[in-house]
């Protein structure tokens, strides 16, 4: 598995899943005929613009040459102070061989901090990397979008609109090799995304992404959930000095 292929696994970070493995308990409610796609739309894209401070859980599964990746990772990000921590966790599976990932990063100003087995190293961030955290990537694929009303559902025991995702193909392509450092031939085979936005108070809560996707000529199949909470939250994000020296 490539390098390249792995940043596209993690578009986990950057889409998300529909109906697939979720994170919380969700109850389907009987459909609303009144509820307005388009406006849910933008009301969901005025929210995560003005988002500061949230938290993130994902998990994810991703098939590629014969092996199975599972993710878990979770995470808090504060833009306006442009502080971020994560932790990750990435387990391949091919035959009877298994190999586990943890890696532990922080992100401060233009600086990130990556801890893997032990070993911390500094990277610089890339140039819109702020612009194109979890939350903005999110909304990236939700500007611009064909939407239409899935249902109403609870997500952690908010009441949000289940709102399916359709980002045109070519879009998505683009934003596959802009946003995931993918060069070469890229086909979207297959993509479902939904997106679940609060009721009350118009908010990301929830993303899921089932998707098959060529990369020249390699098939990766992907499944992701993401969850959004704690948005308004302030949390103390600071690097551990061990990563500095």
């Amino acid at each position: 598995m490539t390098r390249k292929t792995v940043l596209f696994a993690l578009l986990a970070v950057l889409v998300a899943t529909s109906g697939c493995s979720g994170l919380s308990n969700d109850t389907t409610t009987t459909p609303q005929s009144n509820v307005d796609a388009a406006a849910v739309q933008s009301q969901a894209l005025a929210a995560m613009e003005n988002a500061s401070t949230y938290a993130y859980e994902l998990t994810g599964t991703q098939h590629v040459q014969g092996a199975t990746v599972t993710y878990d990772a979770s995470g808090v990000v504060n833009r306006d102070r442009k502080r971020m921590h994560a932790n990750t966790t990435a387990t391949a599976t091919k035959g009877d061989r298994t190999n586990t990932v943890e890696t532990e990063t922080y992100v401060v100003n233009d600086t990130r901090y990556i801890s893997r087995e032990g070993v911390w190293r500094t990277q610089p961030l890339e140039r819109d990397a702020w612009s194109q955290n979890a939350l903005g990537r999110q909304r990236d694929i939700l500007a611009g979008a064909d939407v239409s009303y899935v249902n109403t559902t609870t997500v952690e025991g908010v009441e949000t609109y289940a709102i399916s995702v359709d980002p045109g193909e070519t879009s998505l392509e683009n934003y596959v090799k802009t946003r995931s450092d993918v060069s070469g031939d890229v086909s979207v085979e297959d993509v479902h995304v939904v997106q679940y936005i609060a009721v009350d108070t118009h908010r990301l809560r929830k993303v899921s992404l089932e998707m098959t996707i060529s990369v020249n000529g390699q098939t990766v199949d992907q499944q992701f959930s993401l969850t959004y909470s704690d948005y308004g939250t302030e949390t103390t994000i600071e690097v551990p000095d061990e990563a500095t020296n």
